[in-house]
């Protein structure tokens, strides 16, 4: 675990509730120099709403925490202007961002999304207006009960300057993306302690660079075995956690923290 990333670790784990992933937020945004940092859970596995809402759906914010219809709720720093506006406009119906996120569970790259249709083009130009930055990074999250969110960085800046960002930081975000998602479950009411057998350090790091994206044949390379062997350790750990399949290995691997590297 980097230095950066140990001290936020440290910081969320001493938040006292949901109130408290503001200021995590802001951390974030400022010890890795971004424009903007985004936690917005879609989904929180909740059966009733446990969030007050008196304006039939609409949304509402309090101690820095957005929440949407009782369910999803939002630690951010975009600007409310922005966040009424979203889903005033229904942007979240064309979101790729949110969309893309939806169906993969590999980390996002915004400058390698779709953005030709002109429906996203005007949503993209009118982000752009709000503040939102030209490059970001979001990382979907899935917890072992189906719960899902997507955390977000983003930043103004040169192709050249995000890529340098991504190769510094690229772990840290997606650890960063499930320790937030853990905590917001653990004050939801929804988090698990499940129990499993140990993973061994080749699985763990199977597990976190196919949370990252690589690719298989990648990821054996990295690590300096066959694609072969890289499957025995990635079934391996599968079997170890109990998971239905890879993603669901990942998920569970991420919540339990056992990604982190040791």
């Amino acid at each position: 675990m980097s230095k950066a990333l140990d001290v936020i670790v440290e910081k969320l784990s001493a938040i006292p509730d949901l109130s408290g992933l503001g200021d995590v937020i802001e951390a974030i945004r400022t010890t890795y120099d971004v424009d903007h940092v985004y936690y917005y859970a879609v989904s929180l596995g909740l059966d009733t709403p446990v969030f007050e809402d008196t304006r039939g759906g609409g949304l509402t914010r309090d101690q820095g925490i957005w929440r949407r219809d009782g369910r999803s709720i939002g630690a951010l720093s975009y600007s409310a202007d922005w966040i009424h506006h979203y889903f005033e406009a229904k942007f979240d119906l064309i979101d790729p961002v949110l969309n893309g996120s939806l169906g993969s569970f590999a980390p996002l790259d915004w400058g390698r999304l779709d953005w030709s249709d002109p429906g996203r083009r005007r949503f993209f130009n009118e982000a752009g207006e709000h503040g939102i930055g030209n490059q970001g990074y979001t990382v979907p999250v899935r917890g072992p009960g189906g719960q899902f969110a997507i955390f977000t960085v983003n930043k103004t800046c040169a192709p050249a300057l995000w890529a340098k960002l991504l190769d510094d930081y690229r772990s840290d975000f997606m650890l960063l993306a499930h320790h937030t998602h853990q905590q917001a479950l653990r004050f939801a009411g929804t988090a698990r302690q499940d129990l499993a057998r140990p993973l061994s350090p080749r699985e763990r790091d199977a597990l976190r660079l196919l949370a990252e994206g690589v690719s298989r044949a990648r990821a054996a390379d990295r690590l300096g075995i066959s694609e072969n062997t890289f499957r025995v350790y990635v079934d391996s750990a599968r079997h170890k956690l109990g998971a239905l399949n890879v993603p669901h290995a990942i998920a569970l691997a991420a919540y339990r923290g056992v990604m982190t590297p040791q």
